[in-house]
């Protein structure tokens, strides 16, 4: 059995793939892709990701956000979740294997 790997089009484009941590996720979603009911989160094992990571702010805030510089290897993912947009904002729908740290749902 192979590996798989997942690429991005912020891969391609950006040399790298924008990851949030879980306080980051959904402010994050809400400001780069309003009202989609078609997104998923995908809890990743910073552990098992072969490719390079770092915490980056491109912008020149102060938050650094987590950027994988290469395909993320299918195996580090651990859980995918499925993303609402309700009442202005993205709700993260929680199942009972999710061990995220409780997300609340934050307006834009």
């Amino acid at each position: 059995m192979g590996k798989y790997f997942i690429l991005s089009h912020n891969l391609i484009s950006q040399g790298f793939i924008h990851c949030s941590l879980p306080e980051q996720v959904i402010h994050v979603a809400n400001t780069i892709a309003p009202s989609r009911n078609d997104l998923l989160l995908l809890e990743i094992e910073e552990t098992k990701v072969i490719p390079k990571i770092i915490y980056e702010n491109l912008k020149g805030g102060e938050k650094l956000f987590p950027h994988i510089y290469g395909p993320l290897n299918e195996d580090s993912i651990i859980a995918i979740h499925p993303f609402r947009w309700e009442e202005n904002t993205y709700k993260l729908l929680r199942s009972k294997s999710d061990n995220l740290d409780p997300l609340l749902s934050h307006p834009i």
